[in-house]
């Protein structure tokens, strides 16, 4: 049985992701291996599946096709890391304009869709964009690396957010590749 690696996307605005890599230009690089996310692949993941059957993948686009949410405006305004300790992912938080809790209200939606097609809530969750992966990162300069990080103040960013994706991903050495089963539109 094939498996697919599978995840729903809140999708980004080509002038976001342009934005973002720009960002991503300022990171710090010295004393430190940044993997940086390809700007094509920059997004918001809303829930992540893992490996899947073609039929739970059928089962969850079914779901989908009757998903309704409303559009919003999103801000991006902040750069961080998960854990200072061990310092693995620098991330640009997602947050909604009129902080109504419009990007938490639409995961909580596709967590409750997950769950009838037979999926774990997560226990925790952050509206985030990954810019970059740490793959090494000399310990002498790691408290330097944090406070660097810390100073960037990434200009404010809004847009609509009018549609999320029900992804395909397939990891190749050069990276992953993503392809779009299903794009649904918010309302």
């Amino acid at each position: 049985m094939e498996m697919h690696r599978c995840f729903i996307a809140l999708e980004l605005p080509l002038e976001v992701k342009k934005q973002l890599k720009n960002l991503q230009e300022i990171l710090p690089k010295e004393n430190v291996s940044l993997k940086l996310v390809e700007p094509q692949n920059l997004h918001l993941t809303l829930k992540f599946f893992g490996e899947i059957s073609e039929e739970k993948m059928q089962h969850i686009k079914n779901q989908l096709k009757k998903f309704k949410s409303k559009k919003f405006t999103g801000m991006i305004n902040e750069v961080g890391l998960f854990s200072e300790k061990f310092v693995k992912v620098i991330w640009v938080n997602l947050s909604d304009l009129n902080s109504g809790g419009d990007i938490k209200n639409l995961h909580q939606k596709i967590e409750l869709l997950a769950e009838e097609v037979g999926f774990k809530k997560n226990k925790i969750w952050k509206s985030h964009i990954t810019l970059a992966r740490v793959k090494s990162l000399n310990p002498e300069f790691k408290e330097k690396f944090i406070e660097k990080i810390k100073k960037i103040i990434p200009k404010q960013i809004s847009f609509e957010v009018l549609s999320i994706s029900f992804k395909k991903s397939r990891l190749t050495k050069k990276g992953p590749i993503y392809e779009d089963f299903l794009i649904i539109p918010l309302t």
